[in-house]
């Protein structure tokens, strides 16, 4: 296809072909989507439709985390989604705004927190890759008491779970 990312005459993107493993990649409120609260965590509340997303139309949910105060790494809220995959490297992205100032996520990967970024106040597209993955594992978003972050209100869009090292183009499902 053509991309005009960088470039307003456009440069041709070669990608391979990949699957969202992720099902409801918009609709947060959808069954498929666990929220949990963990310790003093709560779980996240969503309400959908709530922002313009990334691709123009009125399709952000809203996903208001709340640790109750907690501090500790075992106080969380998370969202997240079980996924069932075959051995190889899983790339995790999805795209995330602020509604209250920067925040501190982590990355929900195998029922734990990995890595951590930053959620600002403007859209972003965040990425991580795991390599060598097999079996059916959680994958999501998750605020714990160990960030500087003690409750977040995000607009959230776009996650996509893609077997592969890097992520690819948006694909919805």
């Amino acid at each position: 296809r053509i991309d005009f990312t960088n470039d307003s005459k456009g440069a041709l993107l070669l990608e391979p072909t990949r699957t969202n493993l992720f099902q409801y990649s918009e609709d947060f409120t959808n069954a498929k989507w666990e929220e949990l609260g963990i310790g003093i965590g709560v779980a996240p509340v969503i309400t959908s439709n709530q922002g313009i997303s990334p691709s123009g139309n009125l399709d952000a949910d809203k996903v208001v985390f709340d640790l109750s105060g907690g501090t500790t790494g075992a106080d969380r809220s998370i969202l997240r989604q079980r996924v069932t995959t075959t051995t190889s490297d899983q790339t995790l992205s999805f795209y995330a705004k602020s509604e209250q100032g920067n925040k501190v996520f982590s990355f929900h990967f195998k029922g734990a927190p990995i890595g951590s970024f930053t959620v600002t106040e403007e859209w972003q597209r965040f990425e991580y890759t795991e390599v060598g993955i097999a079996s059916a594992v959680f994958y999501g978003l998750e605020l714990n008491g160990s960030t500087d972050s003690d409750n977040a209100t995000i607009l959230f869009w776009g996650a996509q779970l893609e077997q592969g090292s890097y992520a690819t183009s948006y694909i919805p499902t």
